[in-house]
């Protein structure tokens, strides 16, 4: 799957193709959905610039590290501007996430940012304050700041899902809840 992540923090499937000539760039045509048309743009290593010198960004998520985190979930930093170059002014991170049949993800909050969990595959159920709902394939969870959550998977495949953290994701700002411990500041714990 490859998606065109646009430098204002807008992502947009790629309709055609691109193509890394022996000496590293090619320039190259193509469509974009939906209904957005890119004139001629220059590959090399991975980055796209279009003439005019705007970045467009296209990765593999095969191609990105994958390691256990904090939370308990497998993941994939696809996209965060401290890392990848050319995405400096991004407002926001990407991540691939996994969790494993019958795994949970520790339940956590981040301090400053909201997390949006865009689901690719399997299913489960997302925990939210006291809240819980079943989720699957084409939902979308907005996780306001501040606010307890964790992710179970409740299905016999992975659950596989985007996050996507505005501001971008820094390790300061997530904390683990340790439900022995009094709430995050300005919060209340409700039983």
């Amino acid at each position: 799957m490859q998606y065109v992540f646009l430098p204002d923090g807008i992502k947009v499937r790629c309709a055609g193709r691109y193509h890394l000539s022996p000496q590293g760039m090619e320039r190259i045509s193509t469509g974009i959905s939906p209904g957005f048309l890119m004139d001629t743009f220059i590959a090399h290593n991975g980055m796209i610039t279009i003439q005019g010198g705007s970045p467009v960004i296209i990765l593999d998520v095969a191609d990105c590290p994958r390691s256990r985190v904090m939370d308990g979930s497998l993941l994939a930093e696809l996209l965060h501007p401290d890392q990848v170059p050319g995405a400096q002014r991004l407002r926001c991170s990407v991540a691939h996430a996994i969790v494993p049949p019958g795994e949970s993800t520790l339940p956590h909050f981040m301090k400053n940012s909201i997390e949006l969990y865009y689901i690719l595959e399997g299913t489960g159920e997302m925990h939210i304050g006291v809240r819980s709902a079943p989720v699957h394939p084409g939902h979308i969870i907005l996780i306001p700041k501040g606010r307890k959550q964790f992710i179970r998977n409740s299905g016999t495949k992975d659950l596989v899902f985007l996050c996507i953290v505005s501001p971008k994701w820094q390790a300061a700002d997530e904390e683990l809840v340790d439900e022995r411990s009094p709430p995050p500041p300005g919060k209340t714990r409700r039983k």
